[in-house]
């Protein structure tokens, strides 16, 4: 009997729009339901993350920090948005001021910033951030 010849799996490129890797954070759909969770239930603080899918640095931190088991852990207080600053260029204006991702806008329980970060970050990193900001 023949072996079966070998599945060549289609070449996947990290810049194609893919299905978000699943996490144990807490993503909401976008800022405004965010601050409304957050205003709710007084226990959150909101973690804008903005993003691109021609960055190459963003799509491998949504594959290796943001499914961190540690991260999960120490993001239990906060409320993630991811925003793409190709669908959400205003946003991204507003908060940025032209900076380019990976970058992270802390905001409190009323929507007010209060801390943000540039660049490609480690997990170890992240959880700091979400320990100490």
């Amino acid at each position: 009997m023949p072996e079966p010849a070998p599945r060549e799996e289609p070449y996947r490129s990290p810049f194609i729009h893919t299905p978000p890797e699943p996490t144990a954070l807490a993503w909401v759909s976008d800022v405004n339901a965010a601050i409304r969770v957050a205003d709710r239930d007084r226990r959150y603080k909101i973690m804008l993350w903005f993003r691109s899918d021609d960055c190459v640095d963003c799509v491998n931190i949504e594959r290796d920090v943001f499914t961190d088991p540690e991260v999960a852990k120490a993001g239990d207080m906060w409320l993630f948005v991811k925003m793409d600053i190709g669908t959400n260029p205003d946003r991204a204006q507003y908060y940025l001021h032209g900076a380019d991702p990976p970058a992270l806008v802390a905001l409190d329980k009323q929507g007010h910033e209060f801390n943000r970060y540039y660049g490609t970050f480690t997990r170890d990193d992240l959880v700091t951030m979400l320990k100490t900001w």
